[in-house]
């Protein structure tokens, strides 16, 4: 596993933090091991301490024994994969028809979004996350640059005191370990996660019969401690990562190791009921190497720091208010071996400012909320976002009405691509914009939710990284004149009943730029799942997937040739037996009918896979 002495600088760094961090909760969870709840309130929609009906949330045993969780995630409405292959390759989601790089990803309230403000869902596993909560719409108000379309965000605190191992084993050489342990008290928590995966993967390409494989490790540390006048928490994830790739369309020997680290750390006073100011800090560091028949071609270090300042205000009547500012510098330093196309030699950096304001008023039935934030960039325009919420609640249904303008700041490879000595850098780009409406209606009760919503959003200042200048005989970025329109509706229920649970959602997605319907962006997903209460020991989990035909681009060809993928749909079936107080055995099937189907021109999609899980609780 390739790591640069910039990493292993950040390693011990990291490390030495995160021991320091958890010392303290762990000595106090040892005296007293009472369990602690954990208040559930939405990490993603707000900075504030509140609930809301629009967030989606998948649990840890919703989780259970699947290793990527793009696996699980994929079951939220409107959310659209493109697999370019198995373990690890490139997988990308793309929110209500937006963009792939449109929508924000947090790990413990840090932002991991990459260099091109996208990230691969391939790479990322499971161990150590307890909760994800998804929110599709924009929220740039509230979490800056890349919130366009949704919010993804993961925490890995824990919810109960206990330990935790698990085994899956599989076809095509997949094998996945997991140790997790975790103590909970009244006034601290701490909790630490290490897996390693590995498989010796399939043929991802359309040719050939070469296969590709994933190899990965995981550490993950969260832990927290609350004292009389403040509290404090920390979270620290490594993940180390090798991946097999092929070129469209044929066999070739590629592959990049990935190293990446994510820090966050948050203090917070308690000296009153009124105001409670917090201090935040959070990085991310992301290397990766590329290599083409066993020799490196190109690395890069791409570094995001970041500092904040907060404060909540608890007023009367009612009203809460949260106030921040926000330091951010990002740093991008790419090595490689000049060639034909260009020289990647690149060192660039950036820095930003935000200020933003929050505020929630709540009357007898009516939540009314506002959000707005700022930022100025040392490198182009400003950029401002707002947020509005209205809602209404009568007995146990809420409608609402929302509306809010997010954006992304153009990225290192958006300014300056990945050769400089022949891209024209844009200094004057501006950042994405996209507006959006939603009215929505939520019902729900302790056995059942049904939540229905419609959508339309415009975007503007759409960014083409691959604009040819024949004055300077070079490609460029630049805005593109027009916008891209996006609509839609969403249908989701959840429904409890003696025997089990049923979950089920709908969305159409119409996602048009220039009267073209975009690529990787089908019109209509669908997913319904059914997971059953205990009968003798056993549990099941039955779900049936609909992905709808859309179009992309074959880029085997020149010009890249527009052609329609055809619809599918893929069975998924658990079954659990708990065999005593700690151990669970189960056996899953992904792709049970063993449909073949591509959602990326050129690479194949996982085919059945059959996995073998031993689940050891204490």
């Amino acid at each position: 596993m390739f790591v640069s002495s910039h990493t292993r600088k950040h390693i011990g760094a990291s490390i030495y933090v995160a021991i320091t961090m958890l010392l303290s909760p762990l000595f106090a969870t040892l005296a007293d091991e009472t369990e602690q709840e954990i208040e559930e309130v939405s990490i993603s929609a707000s900075r504030l301490p509140i609930t809301d009906v629009r967030a989606e949330t998948i649990t840890d045993e919703e989780i259970g024994s699947a290793t990527q969780i793009v696996d699980v995630i994929s079951q939220m409405p409107s959310y659209a994969v493109s697999r370019s292959g198995g373990y690890g390759t490139l997988t990308q989601i793309r929110v209500r028809g937006a963009e792939a790089n449109h929508t924000k990803v947090l790990i413990d309230g840090v932002s991991v979004n990459e260099l091109d403000s996208g990230f691969n869902f391939g790479v990322l596993n499971s161990a150590g996350i307890r909760r994800v909560e998804a929110f599709n719409g924009p929220l740039s108000s509230v979490w800056g640059s890349d919130a366009l379309a949704g919010v993804v965000a993961f925490s890995t605190m824990p919810i109960e005191t206990g330990s935790h191992v698990l085994v899956n084993m599989g076809p095509l050489g997949n094998r996945d370990v997991a140790a997790d342990i975790a103590r909970l008290d009244d006034s601290s928590f701490v909790a630490g996660t290490a897996a390693i995966s590995q498989s010796d993967g399939f043929n991802i390409s359309s040719q050939g019969d070469e296969k590709d494989g994933f190899k990965q490790k995981v550490l993950n540390l969260t832990g927290g401690q609350r004292f009389q006048t403040f509290h404090y928490d920390a979270s620290l994830r490594l993940n180390q990562s090798s991946i097999d790739y092929d070129p469209i369309p044929r066999d070739g020997d590629r592959s990049n190791d990935i190293a990446r680290i994510s820090i966050g750390t948050r203090i917070g006073w308690d000296t009153s009921d009124v105001w409670k100011p917090s201090l935040k800090f959070s990085y991310l560091s992301s290397e990766l190497v590329n290599f083409a028949d066993g020799m490196e071609t190109n690395d890069y270090v791409y570094d995001d720091l970041r500092l904040s300042l907060a404060s909540t205000f608890q007023l009367r009547n009612g009203m809460k208010l949260n106030t921040y500012i926000e330091s951010q510098k990002k740093h991008f330093d790419q090595k490689g071996s000049a060639s034909f196309f260009g020289n990647p030699n690149q060192t660039q950096s950036l820095t930003t400012q935000s200020a933003g304001l929050e505020v929630q008023k709540l009357f007898d039935s009516t939540e009314l909320r506002a959000s707005i934030r700022g930022e100025n960039s040392s490198e182009f325009n400003d950029s401002f976002g707002w947020n509005a919420y209205l809602g209404r609640s009568f007995q146990s249904n809420v409608a609402y009405l929302a509306t809010g303008v997010g954006y992304r700041h153009p990225s290192f490879i958006d300014r300056f691509g990945y050769t400089p000595d022949t891209f024209i850098g844009n200094p004057n780009l501006d950042s994405e914009k996209v507006e959006q409406v939603e009215v929505g209606w939520v019902r729900q009760n302790d056995s059942w939710k049904f939540r229905t919503a419609i959508f339309h959003s415009t975007l503007t200042n759409e960014i083409n990284g691959f604009v040819y200048d024949p004055g300077a005989f070079a490609f460029t970025s630049a805005n593109v004149d027009g916008e891209s329109r996006r609509s839609g509706l969403e249908l989701l229920v959840r429904r409890s009943f003696s025997i089990g649970t049923v979950h089920a959602n709908v969305s159409y997605i119409d996602s048009v730029e220039e009267n073209m319907q975009e690529i990787r962006r089908p019109k209509r997903l669908g997913w319904i799942e059914f997971r059953s209460t205990d009968w003798r020991g056993y549990t099941g989990r039955f779900a049936l997937s609909y992905n709808g035909s859309q179009f992309d681009n074959d880029f085997s060809t020149f010009p890249a040739t527009r052609l329609r993928l055809d619809g599918y749909s893929l069975v998924h079936i658990t079954i659990s037996k708990q065999v005593s107080d700690t151990l669970n055995l189960s056996v899953r099937s992904e792709n049970l009918l063993d449909v073949q189907y591509e959602n990326v021109i050129g690479f194949n999609a996982p085919p059945r896979q059959l996995f073998f899980s031993v689940s050891i609780k204490s």
